[in-house]
């Protein structure tokens, strides 16, 4: 339900949903709408009216009212005409390099280390501008000539960064040859079998002497190790022969599912539920035992890694952790999120210390998973099961330098190897995160600012060619929750030419209320191309239970969505921001009305919006100095958060869920620009949606 600023500011007034609230809020939209709709209003009976006017100035009334607070809340600050809610910052890179260098670019904060973008030095420079989520403090980016690296790192400004000079700051030193990150696997069925990470490809070896779910590798002498009670095996990775390592019964009388080799010490890490022993491989006699503390529900399954990062970790079929010893004790930390979709049974890691594991499936999924924030990808689905994985991880200073689509980029570095079209990507947020948008949809009437009316997960992918220019964007949507009864649809506009457009696939267009061109663009549109990605949230997010509202009520069944993957493929190369920048333009159109849009703050409406609402009721639009979808106070009604969003329940404000995002937009957001992320004392959990 939406406020009206006059009556809230009179105190309490309407805390009894039933009162005053009401009527003053029903008149005033009433009113408005009058003046906006003249001609239709004479046309109806005074009965019709009212009517209409409940349905469009109230979404479920009963169920949506926020009563007011003693202390001052969002909806009692003016906030800076100049700010327009954006939790992203500028990065601008111009370095005077040599032709084909290739630049890695991360965005660091705290522990996390993302990968955001790629791109090669051209006529004599390497220029690079984009979007980053405001949150990342340093920025740092890699330097590849002839196959070595070197880094250099950067303060970040949130507003706004620019990079003009590489100065080198260390280089990786090289410590064994190959180039090639590889995991082995192995499982109960007696397959066992390589994983290449270049490209994912399973590569079966030979047979072992016993089936196992138990598995290490020893990258110093060459050897793996996997056992199968009572007995432990080695394969000889150099002359590809199985033996017998030994036969012992300790620790475990019985098969136990992580085992991991730590180079740091030589020895074999094993576990089974809460208990943890280190042994000597060589005989298999225990040096010392741990009790695991911390794991949350489910503790079988799962494995453990020691990737060259010095952090330990152990996934589980709850999920995976980070090991922290003292004295007797491991403690866990869960690092992924409470509602992690997969039982995990193995666990490796690469180069760049990124985690992969295999799913506890007989056709097992390969998931990446970023351990500093757990973030994750679904890499590769495999027509065997993965009971262990070890890692022979290949340092970034010995790569090959094969190129097998001779684009000039090596395939270690290349987006896509044997893709001459194809050379390098940019990730928005990043490589493993996604953003998400937020709405009300309510508008131009104000709403209650849980912006949980519609709430769309999204990663994009701009595919770009060795010139640094975009041949390809693909775009990553899943509907996480609707916070309304109204059936909302949702697109998103790219500043670039029809024309210039050679097909849109992948929307999820069920209503037939949309009219789309050959190329899959919706018609209309004049010198923008705008792609309807889904036009009934409903039939994307199955509601269960039979609920109005999903995943926004903390007491109603969980609903997964299916992700929408919108391809884009253009004509010819244009520049890497010639279509804008992610997340463009989106919005969503209300209850099946394309005439009634709902975009962020100051994103200019398409051609199908009708512009006799806009700065009508409580919307203050202004075209001509550039002002759209703002409140007089210069609230917004979508808001675009470049992380993972844990969206508000039900009739909780936003800023009744995150503690300093009224401090935030207060400041321009100059203060707490990491407002939403999870550290102490920024969330009020009991009033988010945490499933």
């Amino acid at each position: 339900m939406f406020q009206i600023e006059n009556i809230s500011q009179k105190g309490n007034i309407y805390k009894n949903k039933t009162t005053v609230y009401q009527v003053v809020s029903f008149l005033e939209c009433f009113w408005q709408l009058v003046i906006a709709n003249a001609d239709i209003m004479r046309k109806l009976l005074f009965t019709s009216i009212i009517a209409t006017l409940l349905l469009a100035c109230s979404k479920d009334l009963d169920q949506k009212i926020v009563t007011s607070s003693p202390s001052q809340n969002m909806c009692d600050v003016h906030f800076p005409e100049n700010f327009n809610f954006s939790t992203t910052q500028n990065l601008r890179i111009h370095i005077a390099d040599q032709e084909g260098v290739v630049f890695r670019i991360f965005g660091k904060y705290k522990n996390e280390r993302d990968f955001l973008a790629s791109g090669s030095s051209v006529n004599g420079s390497f220029l690079k501008e984009m979007t980053i989520p405001v949150h990342y403090t340093e920025i740092e980016l890699e330097r590849w000539s002839q196959g070595r690296a070197s880094t250099a790192e950067y303060n970040a400004s949130p507003n706004g960064t620019v990079i003009n000079r590489f100065i080198k700051k260390k280089s990786k030193a090289q410590t064994q040859t190959g180039g090639t990150d590889v995991l082995y696997g192995i499982n109960s069925m007696g397959d066992f079998f390589t994983i290449d990470l270049s490209d994912y490809s399973s590569n079966m070896l030979s047979s072992p002497m016993q089936g196992s779910i138990a598995l290490a590798v020893d990258t110093a002498n060459d050897k793996v190790y996997y056992h199968r009670h009572p007995n432990m095996y080695s394969y000889d990775i150099n002359t590809a022969t199985h033996s017998l390592h030994a036969s012992y019964n300790a620790p475990f009388s019985s098969n136990y599912p992580r085992m991991e080799y730590n180079h740091n010490d030589g020895y074999l890490y094993v576990a089974k539920n809460s208990t943890l022993y280190v042994i000597d491989p060589a005989d298999g006699s225990t040096v010392s035992s741990y009790n695991i503390t911390g794991i949350v529900n489910d503790h079988t399954g799962g494995d453990l890694a020691f990737p060259p990062d010095g952090n330990i970790y152990m996934s589980c079929f709850s999920g995976l952790y980070t090991l922290t010893f003292n004295g007797g004790t491991a403690q866990a930390t869960r690092l992924s999120a409470e509602n992690f979709p997969f039982q995990l049974t193995s666990l490796g890691y690469d180069r760049n210390s990124f985690l992969y594991a295999g799913t506890n499936e007989s056709n097992s999924r390969l998931i990446k998973i970023d351990p500093q924030d757990g973030s994750w990808v679904v890499v590769k689905t495999f027509n065997h099961s993965i009971n262990d994985l070890g890692s022979v991880s290949c340092p970034v200073s010995a790569l090959p330098q094969t190129d097998c689509d001779n684009d000039g980029v090596i395939d270690a570095l290349d987006a896509a190897p044997c893709d001459p079209d194809i050379a390098h990507e940019e990730f928005t947020p990043s490589q493993l995160g996604t953003g998400s948008l937020g709405f009300e949809d309510l508008w131009p009437a104000k709403g209650d600012y849980d912006f949980n009316d519609l709430v769309v997960r999204y990663r994009f992918i701009k595919y770009l060619n060795t010139n640094n220019e975009m041949v390809k964007l693909q775009a990553k949507f899943q509907v996480k929750a609707i916070g309304a009864s109204l059936h909302n649809g949702f697109g998103l506009e790219l500043d670039v030419d029809p024309s210039q457009v050679q097909s849109v696939t992948g929307a999820k267009l069920t209503q037939n209320m949309i009219s789309t061109d050959s190329k899959g663009l919706e018609t209309g549109h004049l010198g923008k191309s705008v792609i309807i990605v889904f036009d009934d949230a409903f039939d994307q997010l199955n509601h269960p239970g039979g609920g109005v509202f999903i995943n926004t009520e903390s007491t109603a069944p969980v609903s997964v969505a299916d992700t929408i993957t919108i391809t884009v493929d253009f004509i010819q190369p244009i520049a890497s921001n010639g279509a804008g920048e992610a997340p463009f333009n989106p919005f969503i159109f209300v209850d099946g009305d394309r005439t009634r849009e709902v975009h962020l703050a100051d994103y200019e409406p398409t051609a199908k919006q009708s512009l006799s609402m806009l700065g009508s009721v409580e919307d203050d639009s202004q075209p001509g100095i550039g002002k759209y979808y703002r409140s007089e106070k210069n609230l917004p009604w979508a808001i675009n958060i470049s992380h993972e969003f844990r969206h508000p329940l039900e009739k909780k404000r936003i800023d009744e869920a995150y503690n300093h995002f009224v401090n935030w937009a207060a400041s321009s957001g100059n203060n707490y620009p990491d407002w939403y992320k999870d550290n102490g004392g920024y969330r009020n959990t009991s009033n988010l949606y945490l499933h």
